[in-house]
């Protein structure tokens, strides 16, 4: 399982300080092709929760691995932009979201960046069909908790959903992000999984290192 530890902050000094961990986590793995997920939520689509915004000091930020920012907001095109513009290599949108595709996928090509999809726990697999349907994007991510804090446990129905769209669509490339754990992951991999964003199951006070590799080994 491809693990991407994921950053959920309010402040840029903690997304800086997590930047570093994640750096030296690579570095001492000896990890290929390494991602961070960076959520970005305005408050609109995680009620209430926002998270830091201030994505032009990304520039400031020395870092070997890429960035997908998973953008929670119910008009999230202005902070697309901005994270491509400020060196994000990825974009995760929110099929729930209000946005006009030409405009993304016009924003994807300018900066040579991937696009991925994603869905909340409450919405049917379904929803990412016509993406894929439509070639728009091979790669798609179920939140597998309630959109805004992290540390939330998983929502044990994403399971199903997993299971549903691989099968329709065995080539796609699947994220889960969301309440991990060595259970959680095996569960999602049976069902099609093979990467996880992981955030509190990390940076809570252990070896990020052990940790990280606990997840990886599944």
């Amino acid at each position: 399982m491809k693990i991407i530890p994921a950053i959920n902050c309010t402040e840029f000094e903690d997304v800086e300080a997590r930047f570093k961990r994640c750096e030296r986590l690579f570095k001492e793995l000896e990890i290929e092709d390494p991602w961070v997920q960076l959520d970005i939520s305005d408050g609109t689509f995680t009620r209430g929760h926002q998270s830091w915004l201030e994505l032009e000091k990304l520039t400031k930020l020395k870092r070997s691995f890429k960035i997908e920012a998973h953008i929670m907001a119910t008009f999230p095109e202005t902070l697309a932009k901005k994270a491509l513009e400020f060196g994000c290599e990825r974009i995760i949108l929110h099929a729930e979201s209000s946005f006009d595709i030409a405009i993304i996928k016009a924003l994807i090509e300018k900066h040579n960046a991937e696009l991925c999809f994603a869905i909340e726990p409450r919405t049917k697999a379904e929803k990412l069909y016509p993406f894929l349907l439509k070639d728009i994007t091979r790669r798609v991510m179920f939140l597998s908790v309630i959109p805004g804090l992290s540390g939330q446990p998983f929502k044990e129905h994403v399971y199903k959903e997993i299971e549903k769209l691989s099968e329709k669509f065995p080539d796609v490339t699947i994220e889960v992000d969301g309440g991990a754990s060595i259970e959680v992951v095996k569960l999602c991999k049976r069902a099609g999984a093979s990467e996880f964003a992981v955030g509190s199951y990390l940076f809570r006070p252990r070896d990020i290192n052990v940790s990280y590799q606990e997840l990886s080994e599944i």
